[in-house]
């Protein structure tokens, strides 16, 4: 599993193992199911040192939420900007997303499940603001291409649906073990039915 990457340096170790900790033990016990006491025995801390930086469960689970988003955003948006020929950023997000959820397939599970948990509310705002930061980026990226006729004209809220639909649901199937294709294989054929689903005719 991926620990926090290079974007979070200013993160104290401590609250790392905290979260890291929280992490393994909701996706192994279950949100319910996992006590405090579980969290501080996976990482190795005391009870007062986790409820130091985080008043509650709810709280930890919010902060596990958006650590991952932020992950996850972070590591897209840079192999996006990599690329200025829209075919090579498509084939490139789409391949991030694939090998990103192999790599981190605890946090990819809590994201897929704890969208709409009720401690989310606590950061509803940051990660509003997250996704804005996160669309309005790769929203300028698509434009370029939009411009310069490499990519087709739709309106902006289709692209993600049309772009990245078919390799969520992939995902979904592999975090639920009902997947066969081989790594490398997935990424390449969601890459090519992608590129094919937004290039301009």
């Amino acid at each position: 599993m991926k620990k926090l990457n290079s974007t979070h340096k200013k993160t104290p170790a401590k609250i790392e193992v905290i979260i890291m900790a929280a992490l393994e033990c909701f996706n192994e016990l279950g949100f319910n199911g996992t006590g405090m006491n579980d969290i501080c025995a996976r990482g190795g801390t005391s009870v007062g040192s986790v409820y130091h930086h985080f008043k509650s469960k709810d709280q930890l689970a919010a902060r596990v939420y958006i650590e991952g988003i932020k992950n996850y955003q972070s590591g897209y948006i840079e192999e996006l900007l990599k690329h200025n020929r829209p075919r090579d950023g498509i084939f490139a997000i789409v391949r991030y997303h694939i090998n990103w959820v192999y790599s981190n397939r605890d946090w990819a599970r809590f994201l897929f499940r704890m969208r709409h948990e009720d401690f989310m509310w606590a950061v509803e705002e940051e990660f509003a603001q997250l996704n804005k930061k996160f669309f309005d980026t790769v929203g300028t990226w698509f434009r370029k291409g939009i411009q310069a006729g490499e990519i087709r004209k739709m309106s902006p809220d289709m692209y993600p649906p049309v772009l990245m639909g078919p390799c969520q649901e992939f995902t979904r199937m592999l975090l639920e073990g009902k997947t066969f294709a081989k790594q490398e294989t997935a990424a390449s054929e969601l890459a090519e039915s992608a590129w094919r689903a937004v290039k301009a005719v």
